[in-house]
Parts: C-alpha cells; structure tokens; sequence
C-alpha cells in the first residue's frame, strides 16, 4: 500500500519540526534579523589607506565572511 500524499506530508513536517537543526537554524534567523535590526545606522570604516561608510550590519557581515573564508582556506585536512 501507498502512503497518501497527505500522510507523507504530515511525517515530513512531524520530523522537520522535531529536528534539533531545523531549530537552531529558526534561532539563528531570527538572531540575524534582530542583529540587523539593530545595527542600520552609517559607520565609517578605515582600513590601511581606504575609507568605507556602509550600514554597521554590512560591514560586520563582510568581516565575518573573510573570518570565514580563511578559516576555510586555513583548515586542516584528516
């Protein structure tokens, strides 16, 4: 017998629900949201020779990426 398409919906959203990662990715989204809620006003950013002005949650983010893109690039292989 086949399961209705209905049923199988139901176990999809029963098991995505009770997932530990579906959970902390929610806590994460909404962390993010409130994080850029809060930091829209204009910084001024001045790195070696250059100045930057962006929103404070635009440059956190691009320094956060490099952080992770080295970390990537640095990461030691089993």
């Amino acid at each position: 017998m086949s399961r209705s398409k209905t049923e199988e919906n139901r176990s999809i959203v029963k098991a995505l629900l009770t997932s530990p990662r579906f959970w902390i990715g929610l806590v994460i989204a909404v962390l993010a949201i409130a994080f850029i809620a809060q930091n829209r006003q204009p910084a001024t950013f001045h790195i070696v020779a250059a100045t930057f002005t962006a929103p404070h949650w635009i440059m956190l983010t691009a320094v956060f990426l490099a952080g992770l893109l080295t970390g990537f690039a640095l990461r030691r292989r089993k």
